[in-house]
């Protein structure tokens, strides 16, 4: 799962060749409730911390827009030079949600059960602030966490439009399991095939109705293969290969996530229509493109090679554990019953 010298200098040829925090108190009950779910146990004011918004999305004029990012990563890592210029050149608005506490914590490598904690909070909180159902977007582990929130805590359904994912870990990964036999940071042990964390979230249903998910994978991707990311249920489902619109697209894990143009016109294309989003939309003449419309090609081989090292320390010094952690006690029927 580490990010080679290799993988950063490709992205980088490839280049040449080619807030303000949202005031909100939590206000959970202190009892469980089938209507919103367990009270959220991360102290208000790390909640409160964690949501950082683009102007616009108090009494927004449309869906504003929650980025969720990867393993090792935080959302500025992740998109501050990508999808939060391309967001706001689209008038769209935008949050980011990055845990409070930890280095770690910060960059997605603890329970990701917590995590998704966060993503509730900033669901709600988005939701009342705009007055709009929120489409979440996200970068791999990124791109499933949302369906945790969505999973345990119902009200959530209710507030989401789309649930967008660039190469999610929706059911694992065989390569980073393989990585993570034996010793591994927590997050990275839920994201290995098989987990109970996984036969929790995949239980009863993977998607509802009411709600449209996309999901992005390539064909070029060793780490989450398109028939790993791939969902399935009541929701309106868009499985969306880049190959089905270019042929010749060869963007790899990180590179759908952060910098491919045909991956950003087919996310696009979801946060513009209503429903999921249809490759067949998509002008085929991005094909042509090497990079996505928010990247500065100037600064990019920077960018990048930023994003790369900050991945590669965070993956390979967060701390480790031998086992996966416990289910949370809300989510351990659910993952022996399969209901």
């Amino acid at each position: 799962m580490r990010l080679g010298t290799r993988a950063v200098a490709m992205a980088a040829c490839a280049a040449t060749a080619l807030a303000v925090s949202a005031p909100a108190r939590a206000t959970e009950g202190n009892a469980v409730s089938h209507r919103t779910g367990s009270p959220l146990s991360v102290p208000a004011d790390r909640l409160a911390a964690s949501l950082t918004c683009s102007p616009g999305v108090t009494h927004a004029r449309r869906a504003p827009v929650l980025l969720l990012a990867s393993t090792a990563l935080n959302t500025g890592e992740n998109y501050a030079w990508n999808w939060q210029r391309t967001l706001t050149r689209e008038g769209i608005p935008w949050c980011a949600s990055d845990p409070a506490g930890s280095e770690w914590a910060n960059h997605n490598m603890e329970d990701i059960q917590v995590r998704a904690e966060y993503v509730v909070y900033a669901i709600r909180t988005m939701n009342r602030l705009s007055g709009h159902r929120v489409s979440v977007m996200g970068h791999s582990q990124g791109g499933m966490v949302a369906r945790w929130a969505l999973r345990f805590w119902p009200d959530t359904r209710q507030r989401v439009d789309d649930v967008i994912g660039l190469a999610p870990t929706n059911h694992g990964t065989a390569l980073g399991t393989a990585l993570c036999a034996d010793y591994c940071a927590p997050a990275g042990w839920q994201q290995r095939v098989g987990s109970r964390f996984y036969a929790a979230l995949n239980s009863g249903q993977e998607t509802f109705p009411g709600i449209s998910y996309t999901v992005i994978r390539s064909d070029a991707d060793p780490l989450v293969p398109p028939e790993t990311a791939d969902l399935t249920g009541p929701g309106r489902i868009a499985n969306v290969r880049l190959q089905d619109r270019c042929p010749g697209d060869t963007s790899d894990h990180l590179t759908v996530g952060t910098i491919d143009p045909v991956a950003e016109a087919v996310a696009l294309d979801a946060l513009r229509h209503p429903g999921p989003a249809r490759w067949q939309r998509v002008d085929p003449a991005v094909c042509e493109r090497t990079l996505m419309t928010g990247i500065d090609p100037r600064t990019f081989p920077d960018d990048v090679a930023r994003m790369g090292g900050v991945f590669n320390h965070y993956f390979d010094t967060a701390p480790k554990v031998t086992a996966e952690p416990p289910l949370a006690w809300y989510a351990s029927s659910a993952a022996g019953s399969g209901s």
